[in-house]
Protein backbone atom coordinates (compact mmCIF):
# COMPACT_ATOMS: atom_id res chain seq x y z
CA UNK A 1 0.00 0.00 0.00
CA UNK A 2 2.74 1.77 -0.29
CA UNK A 3 2.22 3.04 -3.68
CA UNK A 4 -1.65 3.83 -3.49
CA UNK A 5 -1.60 6.27 -5.38
CA UNK A 6 -0.31 4.52 -8.64
CA UNK A 7 -2.81 1.59 -7.87
CA UNK A 8 -5.30 4.68 -7.57
CA UNK A 9 -4.59 5.87 -10.99
CA UNK A 10 -4.68 1.88 -12.19
CA UNK A 11 -8.07 1.35 -10.26
CA UNK A 12 -9.76 4.21 -12.61
CA UNK A 13 -8.20 3.12 -15.80
CA UNK A 14 -9.16 -0.65 -15.05
CA UNK A 15 -10.98 -1.66 -19.09
CA UNK A 16 -13.83 -3.23 -16.84
CA UNK A 17 -15.87 -2.45 -13.82
CA UNK A 18 -14.16 -3.66 -10.38
CA UNK A 19 -15.22 -6.07 -8.41
CA UNK A 20 -15.82 -5.67 -4.71
CA UNK A 21 -12.81 -7.19 -3.67
CA UNK A 22 -10.85 -4.08 -5.52
CA UNK A 23 -12.51 -1.44 -3.97
CA UNK A 24 -12.07 -3.06 -0.72
CA UNK A 25 -8.12 -3.33 -1.19
CA UNK A 26 -8.25 0.58 -2.77
CA UNK A 27 -10.06 1.25 0.38
CA UNK A 28 -8.26 0.07 2.52
CA UNK A 29 -4.59 1.43 1.06
CA UNK A 30 -7.00 4.92 0.74
CA UNK A 31 -7.66 4.74 4.69
CA UNK A 32 -3.97 3.70 5.14
CA UNK A 33 -2.90 7.11 3.74
CA UNK A 34 -6.20 9.01 5.65
CA UNK A 35 -7.47 10.01 2.77
CA UNK A 36 -10.86 8.97 4.67
CA UNK A 37 -13.13 11.15 2.17
CA UNK A 38 -12.07 9.34 -0.76
CA UNK A 39 -12.93 6.18 0.77
CA UNK A 40 -15.84 7.16 2.12
CA UNK A 41 -17.01 7.93 -1.40
CA UNK A 42 -16.02 4.42 -3.02
CA UNK A 43 -17.65 2.75 -0.08
CA UNK A 44 -21.13 4.74 -1.62
CA UNK A 45 -20.20 3.99 -5.02
CA UNK A 46 -19.97 0.38 -3.87
CA UNK A 47 -23.19 0.37 -2.49
CA UNK A 48 -24.87 2.09 -5.59
CA UNK A 49 -23.09 -0.90 -7.88
CA UNK A 50 -25.02 -3.12 -5.27
CA UNK A 51 -21.36 -4.62 -3.71
CA UNK A 52 -21.20 -4.90 -0.08
CA UNK A 53 -18.04 -3.53 1.74
CA UNK A 54 -16.16 -6.00 3.82
CA UNK A 55 -16.21 -5.64 7.68
CA UNK A 56 -12.50 -5.10 7.33
CA UNK A 57 -13.03 -2.64 5.43
CA UNK A 58 -15.97 -0.45 7.18
CA UNK A 59 -13.49 -0.85 10.49
CA UNK A 60 -10.37 0.77 8.42
CA UNK A 61 -12.96 3.63 7.46
CA UNK A 62 -13.93 3.76 11.32
CA UNK A 63 -10.39 3.81 12.26
CA UNK A 64 -9.12 6.48 10.10
CA UNK A 65 -12.01 8.80 11.03
CA UNK A 66 -10.55 8.46 14.46
CA UNK A 67 -6.67 9.14 13.44
CA UNK A 68 -7.63 12.27 11.99
CA UNK A 69 -9.30 13.46 15.26
CA UNK A 70 -12.62 12.82 13.80
CA UNK A 71 -13.55 10.04 17.05
CA UNK A 72 -16.95 11.15 16.97
CA UNK A 73 -17.82 11.08 13.48
CA UNK A 74 -16.45 7.26 13.65
CA UNK A 75 -18.64 5.86 16.91
CA UNK A 76 -21.67 7.44 14.75
CA UNK A 77 -20.51 5.35 11.80
CA UNK A 78 -20.04 3.19 13.67
CA UNK A 79 -23.63 2.62 15.65
CA UNK A 80 -25.24 3.98 11.74
CA UNK A 81 -24.18 0.69 10.46
CA UNK A 82 -25.27 -1.50 13.83
CA UNK A 83 -28.70 -0.07 13.04
CA UNK A 84 -28.64 -1.22 9.77
CA UNK A 85 -27.74 -4.88 11.18
CA UNK A 86 -23.95 -4.32 10.17
CA UNK A 87 -22.14 -5.94 12.93
CA UNK A 88 -18.07 -4.81 13.18
CA UNK A 89 -16.53 -8.27 14.93
CA UNK A 90 -15.76 -7.27 18.78
CA UNK A 91 -11.65 -7.53 17.93
CA UNK A 92 -11.80 -4.89 15.33
CA UNK A 93 -14.06 -2.54 17.77
CA UNK A 94 -12.10 -2.87 20.68
CA UNK A 95 -9.12 -1.73 18.61
CA UNK A 96 -11.07 1.55 17.55
CA UNK A 97 -11.51 1.92 21.00
CA UNK A 98 -7.92 1.80 21.80
CA UNK A 99 -7.01 4.24 19.10
CA UNK A 100 -9.86 6.79 20.49
CA UNK A 101 -8.19 6.47 23.83
CA UNK A 102 -4.59 6.53 23.16
CA UNK A 103 -5.78 10.00 20.99
CA UNK A 104 -7.68 11.44 23.98
CA UNK A 105 -10.80 10.48 23.09
CA UNK A 106 -11.67 7.96 26.07
CA UNK A 107 -15.13 9.84 26.27
CA UNK A 108 -16.25 8.93 23.26
CA UNK A 109 -14.83 5.39 23.37
CA UNK A 110 -16.67 4.59 26.48
CA UNK A 111 -19.97 5.81 24.69
CA UNK A 112 -19.56 3.75 21.71
CA UNK A 113 -18.71 0.72 24.48
CA UNK A 114 -21.52 1.33 26.35
CA UNK A 115 -24.04 1.51 23.27
CA UNK A 116 -22.68 -1.24 21.33
CA UNK A 117 -22.64 -3.64 24.10
CA UNK A 118 -25.06 -6.17 24.42
CA UNK A 119 -25.49 -6.13 19.95
CA UNK A 120 -23.52 -9.22 19.51
CA UNK A 121 -20.12 -6.90 20.58
CA UNK A 122 -18.28 -8.03 23.24
CA UNK A 123 -15.58 -5.97 24.66
CA UNK A 124 -12.75 -7.62 26.46
CA UNK A 125 -10.34 -6.79 29.44
CA UNK A 126 -7.91 -4.74 27.10
CA UNK A 127 -10.73 -2.50 26.15
CA UNK A 128 -11.63 -1.45 29.67
CA UNK A 129 -8.28 -0.97 30.51
CA UNK A 130 -7.51 1.32 27.16
CA UNK A 131 -10.15 3.47 28.12
CA UNK A 132 -8.99 4.02 31.68
CA UNK A 133 -5.73 3.86 30.98
CA UNK A 134 -6.93 6.99 28.79
CA UNK A 135 -8.76 8.91 31.34
CA UNK A 136 -5.73 8.59 33.97
CA UNK A 137 -3.30 9.73 31.57
CA UNK A 138 -5.77 12.82 30.61
CA UNK A 139 -5.72 13.37 34.43
CA UNK A 140 -9.23 12.52 35.06
CA UNK A 141 -8.82 10.36 37.53
CA UNK A 142 -12.74 10.63 38.71
CA UNK A 143 -13.80 9.61 35.53
CA UNK A 144 -12.12 6.75 35.20
CA UNK A 145 -13.18 6.08 38.96
CA UNK A 146 -16.50 6.37 38.06
CA UNK A 147 -16.58 3.99 34.74
CA UNK A 148 -14.91 1.26 36.89
CA UNK A 149 -17.97 1.44 39.02
CA UNK A 150 -20.63 2.03 36.45
CA UNK A 151 -19.33 -0.05 33.05
CA UNK A 152 -16.20 -2.45 34.76
CA UNK A 153 -17.15 -4.00 37.69
CA UNK A 154 -20.91 -4.42 36.51
CA UNK A 155 -19.63 -6.08 33.40
CA UNK A 156 -17.95 -8.71 35.79
CA UNK A 157 -15.18 -8.54 33.62
CA UNK A 158 -11.86 -9.14 35.94
CA UNK A 159 -8.97 -7.14 34.80
CA UNK A 160 -5.31 -7.93 35.55
CA UNK A 161 -4.33 -6.77 38.81
CA UNK A 162 -1.44 -4.47 37.05
CA UNK A 163 -4.33 -2.79 35.48
CA UNK A 164 -4.97 -1.24 38.88
CA UNK A 165 -2.23 0.63 39.36
CA UNK A 166 -1.88 3.63 37.26
CA UNK A 167 -5.49 4.39 38.36
CA UNK A 168 -4.41 4.45 42.33
CA UNK A 169 -1.41 6.72 41.05
CA UNK A 170 -3.74 9.15 39.35
CA UNK A 171 -6.22 9.06 42.03
CA UNK A 172 -3.13 9.90 44.23
CA UNK A 173 -1.73 12.77 42.06
CA UNK A 174 -4.74 14.52 41.92
CA UNK A 175 -5.21 14.42 45.57
CA UNK A 176 -8.14 12.14 45.42
CA UNK A 177 -7.24 10.21 48.53
CA UNK A 178 -10.70 9.39 49.98
CA UNK A 179 -11.40 8.02 46.21
CA UNK A 180 -8.18 5.72 46.57
CA UNK A 181 -9.38 4.35 50.00
CA UNK A 182 -13.25 3.58 48.40
CA UNK A 183 -10.78 1.84 45.35
CA UNK A 184 -9.08 -0.50 47.32
CA UNK A 185 -11.92 -1.16 49.35
CA UNK A 186 -14.13 -2.14 46.39
CA UNK A 187 -10.64 -4.17 44.94
CA UNK A 188 -11.13 -6.45 48.50
CA UNK A 189 -14.76 -6.81 48.61
CA UNK A 190 -14.75 -8.14 45.17
CA UNK A 191 -12.10 -10.43 46.22
CA UNK A 192 -9.72 -8.73 44.00
CA UNK A 193 -6.24 -8.41 46.03
CA UNK A 194 -3.48 -5.97 44.44
CA UNK A 195 -0.04 -7.52 44.01
CA UNK A 196 3.10 -6.47 45.54
CA UNK A 197 3.42 -3.51 42.86
CA UNK A 198 -0.03 -2.01 43.36
CA UNK A 199 0.43 -2.45 47.27
CA UNK A 200 3.43 -0.73 47.34
CA UNK A 201 1.85 2.45 45.12
CA UNK A 202 -1.14 2.56 47.52
CA UNK A 203 1.26 2.16 50.24
CA UNK A 204 3.51 4.94 49.09
CA UNK A 205 0.53 7.31 48.10
CA UNK A 206 -0.81 7.14 51.62
CA UNK A 207 2.26 7.53 53.10
CA UNK A 208 3.42 10.18 51.72
CA UNK A 209 -0.06 12.36 52.76
CA UNK A 210 0.85 10.92 56.13
CA UNK A 211 -2.34 8.91 56.41
CA UNK A 212 -0.85 6.61 59.11
CA UNK A 213 -3.87 4.83 59.68
CA UNK A 214 -4.15 3.77 55.88
CA UNK A 215 -0.56 2.84 55.53
CA UNK A 216 -0.69 0.22 58.66
CA UNK A 217 -4.24 -1.49 57.55
CA UNK A 218 -2.63 -1.86 53.94
CA UNK A 219 0.40 -3.01 55.42
CA UNK A 220 -1.56 -5.60 57.48
CA UNK A 221 -3.67 -6.66 54.21
CA UNK A 222 -0.36 -7.48 52.95
CA UNK A 223 0.41 -9.58 55.77
CA UNK A 224 -2.32 -11.18 55.53
CA UNK A 225 -2.58 -12.18 52.13
CA UNK A 226 0.79 -13.24 52.56
CA UNK A 227 2.74 -11.24 50.40
CA UNK A 228 5.69 -9.62 51.77
CA UNK A 229 7.11 -5.82 51.65
CA UNK A 230 10.27 -5.31 50.10
CA UNK A 231 12.75 -2.75 49.19
CA UNK A 232 10.41 -0.21 46.94
CA UNK A 233 7.51 -0.92 50.15
CA UNK A 234 10.25 0.50 52.66
CA UNK A 235 11.00 3.58 49.94
CA UNK A 236 8.06 4.55 50.01
CA UNK A 237 7.48 4.52 53.56
CA UNK A 238 10.86 6.89 53.58
CA UNK A 239 9.73 9.13 51.17
CA UNK A 240 6.32 9.73 52.71
CA UNK A 241 5.45 12.40 55.47
CA UNK A 242 4.45 10.21 58.32
CA UNK A 243 4.58 12.44 61.36
CA UNK A 244 3.22 9.85 64.15
CA UNK A 245 6.56 9.21 66.42
CA UNK A 246 4.21 6.64 67.79
CA UNK A 247 4.13 4.41 64.61
CA UNK A 248 7.57 4.67 63.30
CA UNK A 249 9.34 2.02 64.93
CA UNK A 250 6.16 0.26 64.56
CA UNK A 251 6.59 0.16 60.51
CA UNK A 252 10.20 0.13 60.03
CA UNK A 253 10.67 -3.00 62.98
CA UNK A 254 10.28 -5.56 60.20
CA UNK A 255 13.15 -4.18 58.54
CA UNK A 256 16.13 -5.02 60.82
CA UNK A 257 17.39 -8.05 60.71
CA UNK A 258 15.64 -8.80 57.34
CA UNK A 259 16.99 -9.56 54.01
CA UNK A 260 16.20 -5.87 52.56
CA UNK A 261 19.11 -3.51 51.30
CA UNK A 262 18.15 0.18 51.40
CA UNK A 263 20.32 2.00 49.50
CA UNK A 264 22.51 4.52 52.02
CA UNK A 265 20.55 7.67 50.97
CA UNK A 266 17.66 5.68 51.96
CA UNK A 267 19.25 4.56 55.30
CA UNK A 268 20.35 8.36 55.35
CA UNK A 269 17.12 9.80 55.06
CA UNK A 270 15.16 7.14 57.64
CA UNK A 271 17.91 7.79 60.27
CA UNK A 272 17.57 11.45 59.57
CA UNK A 273 13.50 10.82 60.13
CA UNK A 274 13.83 9.01 63.38
CA UNK A 275 16.40 11.31 64.82
CA UNK A 276 13.80 14.16 64.07
CA UNK A 277 11.20 12.34 65.77
CA UNK A 278 13.33 11.56 68.89
CA UNK A 279 13.43 8.15 68.29
CA UNK A 280 17.14 8.28 68.61
CA UNK A 281 17.86 4.30 70.00
CA UNK A 282 15.97 2.98 66.62
CA UNK A 283 18.23 5.24 64.76
CA UNK A 284 21.29 3.77 66.39
CA UNK A 285 19.91 0.39 65.13
CA UNK A 286 19.74 1.44 61.91
CA UNK A 287 23.03 2.29 61.78
CA UNK A 288 24.02 -0.86 62.34
CA UNK A 289 21.59 -2.62 60.35
CA UNK A 290 23.23 -0.12 57.38
CA UNK A 291 26.64 -1.32 58.22
CA UNK A 292 25.55 -5.26 58.36
CA UNK A 293 23.93 -5.20 55.10
CA UNK A 294 27.51 -3.53 53.88
CA UNK A 295 26.69 -0.05 53.37
CA UNK A 296 29.00 1.86 55.08
CA UNK A 297 27.67 5.85 56.92
CA UNK A 298 28.95 8.57 55.44
CA UNK A 299 29.82 11.86 57.18
CA UNK A 300 26.96 13.05 57.03
CA UNK A 301 25.00 10.33 58.78
CA UNK A 302 27.13 10.25 61.39
CA UNK A 303 26.65 14.55 61.57
CA UNK A 304 23.26 13.56 61.59
CA UNK A 305 23.36 11.40 64.56
CA UNK A 306 25.68 13.19 66.83
CA UNK A 307 23.20 16.44 65.94
CA UNK A 308 20.27 13.68 67.70
CA UNK A 309 22.24 12.90 70.62
CA UNK A 310 23.72 16.47 71.42
CA UNK A 311 19.91 17.70 71.42
CA UNK A 312 18.71 14.96 73.44
CA UNK A 313 21.63 15.88 75.85
CA UNK A 314 23.52 12.57 75.12
CA UNK A 315 26.83 13.93 75.35
CA UNK A 316 28.93 10.83 76.41
CA UNK A 317 26.91 8.56 73.73
CA UNK A 318 27.23 11.44 71.41
CA UNK A 319 31.80 11.87 72.06
CA UNK A 320 31.68 8.03 71.35
CA UNK A 321 31.12 9.12 67.48
CA UNK A 322 34.23 10.57 66.94
CA UNK A 323 36.12 7.26 67.68
CA UNK A 324 33.56 5.46 65.67
CA UNK A 325 34.30 7.95 62.89
CA UNK A 326 37.54 7.62 63.09
CA UNK A 327 37.45 3.38 63.26
CA UNK A 328 35.37 3.68 60.05
CA UNK A 329 37.79 5.91 58.18
CA UNK A 330 35.41 8.62 58.62
CA UNK A 331 37.16 11.54 60.07
CA UNK A 332 34.97 13.83 61.93
CA UNK A 333 34.89 17.67 60.86
CA UNK A 334 34.13 21.38 61.75
CA UNK A 335 30.26 20.29 61.79
CA UNK A 336 30.80 17.07 64.02
CA UNK A 337 32.68 19.28 66.39
CA UNK A 338 30.92 22.75 66.19
CA UNK A 339 27.41 20.19 67.49
CA UNK A 340 29.81 18.66 70.48
CA UNK A 341 30.63 22.13 71.68
CA UNK A 342 26.89 23.48 70.84
CA UNK A 343 25.57 20.67 73.18
CA UNK A 344 28.22 20.87 76.12
CA UNK A 345 27.50 24.71 76.15
CA UNK A 346 23.83 24.19 76.40
CA UNK A 347 24.90 21.77 79.15
CA UNK A 348 26.74 24.42 80.75
CA UNK A 349 30.05 22.05 80.69
CA UNK A 350 32.29 25.27 80.03
CA UNK A 351 35.66 22.98 80.92
CA UNK A 352 34.90 20.09 78.47
CA UNK A 353 33.89 22.66 75.74
CA UNK A 354 37.07 24.55 76.16
CA UNK A 355 38.91 20.78 75.90
CA UNK A 356 37.21 20.03 72.80
CA UNK A 357 38.06 22.90 70.89
CA UNK A 358 41.74 22.43 71.61
CA UNK A 359 40.98 18.83 70.68
CA UNK A 360 39.53 19.94 67.58
CA UNK A 361 42.81 22.29 66.91
CA UNK A 362 45.01 19.77 67.81
CA UNK A 363 43.56 17.37 64.82
CA UNK A 364 43.93 20.03 62.35
CA UNK A 365 40.11 20.80 61.79
CA UNK A 366 39.26 24.57 61.00
CA UNK A 367 36.54 25.97 62.96
CA UNK A 368 34.14 28.02 61.06
CA UNK A 369 31.96 30.57 61.19
CA UNK A 370 29.25 28.59 63.64
CA UNK A 371 31.93 27.15 65.31
CA UNK A 372 33.21 30.67 66.06
CA UNK A 373 30.00 31.61 66.51
CA UNK A 374 29.64 29.32 69.87
CA UNK A 375 32.66 30.25 72.00
CA UNK A 376 32.17 34.15 71.50
CA UNK A 377 29.15 33.10 72.77
CA UNK A 378 30.39 31.35 75.71
CA UNK A 379 33.49 33.79 76.36
CA UNK A 380 31.15 36.88 76.21
CA UNK A 381 28.32 35.31 78.73
CA UNK A 382 31.95 35.07 80.89
CA UNK A 383 32.52 38.62 80.29
CA UNK A 384 36.17 37.26 78.95
CA UNK A 385 36.34 40.20 76.45
CA UNK A 386 39.98 38.91 76.10
CA UNK A 387 39.38 35.64 74.97
CA UNK A 388 36.55 37.27 72.54
CA UNK A 389 39.46 39.37 71.07
CA UNK A 390 42.28 36.05 70.49
CA UNK A 391 38.76 34.34 69.38
CA UNK A 392 38.73 37.43 66.31
CA UNK A 393 42.11 37.07 65.73
CA UNK A 394 42.19 33.47 64.93
CA UNK A 395 38.83 33.95 62.92
CA UNK A 396 40.81 36.32 60.71
CA UNK A 397 43.34 33.88 59.78
CA UNK A 398 40.41 31.28 59.25
CA UNK A 399 38.75 34.49 56.87
CA UNK A 400 35.55 34.10 58.88
CA UNK A 401 34.49 37.53 59.61
CA UNK A 402 31.59 38.20 62.26
CA UNK A 403 28.00 39.08 60.76
CA UNK A 404 25.81 41.95 62.45
CA UNK A 405 23.80 38.92 64.52
CA UNK A 406 27.54 37.98 66.47
CA UNK A 407 28.62 41.73 66.96
CA UNK A 408 25.00 42.54 68.48
CA UNK A 409 25.58 39.63 70.71
CA UNK A 410 28.60 40.72 71.83
CA UNK A 411 27.06 44.37 71.89
CA UNK A 412 24.47 43.17 74.33
CA UNK A 413 26.28 40.88 76.70
CA UNK A 414 29.62 42.45 76.82
CA UNK A 415 30.28 45.50 79.15
CA UNK A 416 30.73 48.74 77.39
CA UNK A 417 34.57 49.23 77.78
CA UNK A 418 34.79 45.26 76.75
CA UNK A 419 32.90 46.32 73.62
CA UNK A 420 34.39 49.72 72.79
CA UNK A 421 37.78 47.35 72.53
CA UNK A 422 36.22 44.64 70.56
CA UNK A 423 34.47 46.81 67.68
CA UNK A 424 37.93 48.63 67.13
CA UNK A 425 39.31 45.47 66.93
CA UNK A 426 36.96 43.87 64.45
CA UNK A 427 37.54 47.28 62.15
CA UNK A 428 41.23 46.41 62.62
CA UNK A 429 41.16 43.43 61.68
CA UNK A 430 38.11 43.39 59.11
CA UNK A 431 37.23 46.90 58.06
CA UNK A 432 33.31 46.29 59.27
CA UNK A 433 32.26 49.41 61.30
CA UNK A 434 29.77 47.88 63.81
CA UNK A 435 26.80 50.45 64.50
CA UNK A 436 24.22 48.75 66.94
CA UNK A 437 21.49 50.74 65.35
CA UNK A 438 22.36 49.13 62.17
CA UNK A 439 22.09 45.77 63.58
CA UNK A 440 18.55 45.87 63.80
CA UNK A 441 17.90 45.94 60.17
CA UNK A 442 20.54 42.92 59.42
CA UNK A 443 17.70 40.31 61.48
CA UNK A 444 17.51 38.50 58.00
CA UNK A 445 21.33 38.02 57.57
CA UNK A 446 22.20 33.91 57.94
CA UNK A 447 22.21 32.89 61.71
CA UNK A 448 25.10 30.32 62.30
CA UNK A 449 24.17 29.77 65.90
CA UNK A 450 21.71 26.41 64.16
CA UNK A 451 22.85 23.37 64.92
CA UNK A 452 21.76 19.88 65.26
CA UNK A 453 20.13 18.67 62.53
CA UNK A 454 21.08 21.41 60.08
CA UNK A 455 24.52 20.21 59.95
CA UNK A 456 25.15 20.10 56.33
CA UNK A 457 24.63 23.86 55.99
CA UNK A 458 28.08 23.94 58.27
CA UNK A 459 29.22 20.91 56.12
CA UNK A 460 28.80 22.48 52.91
CA UNK A 461 30.38 25.72 53.86
CA UNK A 462 33.28 24.16 55.25
CA UNK A 463 34.26 22.14 52.22
CA UNK A 464 33.28 25.76 50.01
CA UNK A 465 36.35 26.88 52.11
CA UNK A 466 38.35 24.56 51.54
CA UNK A 467 38.08 24.62 48.21
CA UNK A 468 38.89 28.19 47.34
CA UNK A 469 41.89 27.72 49.72
CA UNK A 470 43.28 24.59 47.66
CA UNK A 471 42.84 26.87 44.63
CA UNK A 472 44.92 29.10 46.02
Amino acid sequence: MARIDEAWHMFQELPADPDATSYNIIVKGLCMKRKIEKAQELVSEMAARAFTPSLETYAWIAKGLTRLGKAKKACDFLLDLRRKGIAIDSAAVNEIIDVMCSRKKEDVGRELLKEMNGHGYHPDACTYTAIINGFCKSNRSLAALDFVMEDVLVSGCVLDITDWSLLFKCLYDEGCLDEMVKLYDILLENKVVPNKATFNIIISSFSKAGRVHDVKRVLDDMYRNDIIPNTKTYEGLIDGDIEDISCKVELFEPLIGSDIVLTAEKYQLLIGGLIKSGEMAFAMRVLHEMKRNGCPPDKDTYNALVGGLCNTNMLSEAMEFIQIMKDNECTADAATYTMLLHGFWKAGQIDKLKSLYMEMKKNDISPDAATFNILLEVFSESKKAQEVLRLLDEMRLHGCPPNYSTLSSLHKKLGFREFKKVKNHVKELFGIVFMPEASEGKENEPDVKNFGLSFKQSASRTARKGKSSTKK
